[in-house]
């Protein structure tokens, strides 16, 4: 059963306080059941048209509002690149527990689930979205704490920002291979989700989409995907293992920070830079590098109190401030041939860690990097190094260090000597700078 109803201008205005106005694109809004009563299912004004046009879709008069009904609110919809139809911007009154979107409305296909469409619709447990549809804009099923199933359906494009935010009882998705967007926030704190397999089209996956999904145990990468933004899988607590797609080239921060479950991983080829705080936390025992990393960017593996060992790839250039910081059972380190720095507080209270060999690349120490370092007796320092703090070993129980003679004698006076440490002298040149080489003596 339809209605159409036409209403001047003058009316229109009379009654502002009741519209909801959108962008130019799609129109206003206007609540039907508070204007015109409980069988008007919706009021739409086209900028295009100035009637309103109301739709009552799916409506059967045998039944009531509690067995099913629903009346949904509708617009026009123009994505201004060719994709024409109707937009679903919420429905009147209460939804059903099962809520099935038509895929046509007075024979105009359904293309979009409007922005906070069905937003707090807190009875709602399933729902099944027509093949007509292309994208479910933001916030669309925000907070929609009952919602544990949706069906989705092949055609669908964008799920935008937050558009699935805070839908608790949410525990199974599965992606249309049509989608190729993905928003930010989009299934953020869907505590019940236990798995997703992405879209093969997808190469993004936005800021904190999966964001304190606790009981996330699966995840499948498309191989394509390109980028994880920052704050992906945060607090993503129950997670075991991700294999990350051979073309990430993209790993922003704190991507995967807080997966405490997470003990197996292996770093794609062509991955250039972890970023700050990536893996803080995570139960890792050991994590297999690729060859073309060039950067650990600060706090990456912080707190990762399982890792026992690392062997860092000879791509690598710099490791950043407290990228291994508190890795309390790190007990060996194999460097690269061609790093070049080493962070402030880098790899501080790595109680278990015995002895470092320094590669002869490296340049720069920073503060405290080796801080705290309990079981730290034995150290080769590199050949190349041209600045270190004098705190860089500070608390560590040094027995054996060894310099090579080439270092400037700046250089060598902050390395720890003296008392219980022996110092061994590694033959480099015939003689010793006395020149600092330009650089400060100052910490």
């Amino acid at each position: 059963m339809s209605k159409t109803v036409s209403v001047p201008s003058a009316f229109c205005y009379a009654i502002a306080p009741t519209f909801f106005f959108f962008s130019a694109v799609c129109g206003a809004f206007i609540d039907a059941a508070s204007v015109f009563g409980s069988d008007v299912a919706a009021v739409a004004v086209s900028l295009n048209e100035p009637e309103l046009q109301t739709v009552k879709e799916g409506f059967d008069e045998s039944k009531s509002e509690s067995e099913g009904n629903v009346v949904f609110l509708t617009y026009h919809y123009d994505d201004g690149k060719g994709t024409i139809g109707v937009a679903i911007g919420g429905c009147v009154g209460p939804v059903p527990e099962t809520l099935i979107i038509p895929n046509e409305i007075d024979g105009e296909p359904v293309r979009c689930i409007w922005v906070r469409a069905f937003e707090k619709r807190y009875n709602l447990k399933r729902v099944k979205l027509p093949d007509n549809l292309r994208s479910i804009r933001r916030e669309a099923f925000y907070e929609c704490t009952s919602l544990e199933t949706v069906e989705f359906s092949e055609g669908l494009k964008t799920v935008d920002l937050r558009a699935f935010f805070g839908c608790k009882s949410l525990d199974d998705v599965k992606f249309p291979e049509s989608l190729d967007t993905f928003g930010d926030f989009a299934f953020q704190g869907c505590e019940s989700l236990k798995r997703v397999k992405f879209p093969s089209k997808l190469r993004k996956i936005g800021h904190g989409s999966f964001w304190g999904c606790k009981s996330l145990k699966s995840v499948e990468f498309p191989d394509e995907l390109q980028a994880i933004s920052s704050d992906a899988f945060w607090g993503c607590v129950s997670l075991p293992e991700v294999k990350l797609p051979k073309k990430l080239v993209i790993l922003e921060d704190r991507a995967f920070a807080g997966c405490v479950s997470l003990t197996s991983l292996e770093m794609p080829e062509v991955l250039q830079v972890i970023g700050r705080y990536a893996f803080q936390r995570c139960s890792f025992t050991s994590v297999k590098f690729n060859d073309s990393l060039q950067t650990i960017s600060e706090g990456a593996f912080s707190g990762c109190n399982q890792l026992v060992s690392i062997e860092l790839p000879d791509s690598l250039k710099t490791i950043g401030e407290n990228a291994f910081y508190n890795c309390k059972l790190l007990e060996k380190i194999k460097f690269s041939s061609s790093l070049y720095s080493i962070g402030d507080e880098a790899f501080k209270s790595c109680d278990s860690l015995k002895s470092i060999e320094l590669p002869d690349s490296l340049q720069l120490i920073g503060e405290d990097a080796f801080m705290s370092c309990e079981s730290l007796t034995e150290v080769k320092v590199s050949s190349g190094l041209r600045w270190i703090s004098s705190n860089a070993f500070l608390g560590c129980p040094l027995q054996n260090v060894e310099i090579p003679d080439s270092l400037p004698a700046a250089i060598v006076k902050r390395i720890p000597s003296g008392g219980k440490i022996k110092v061994t002298v590694r033959h480099i040149s015939e003689s010793t700078p006395d020149s600092d080489d330009g650089y400060s003596d100052g910490d």
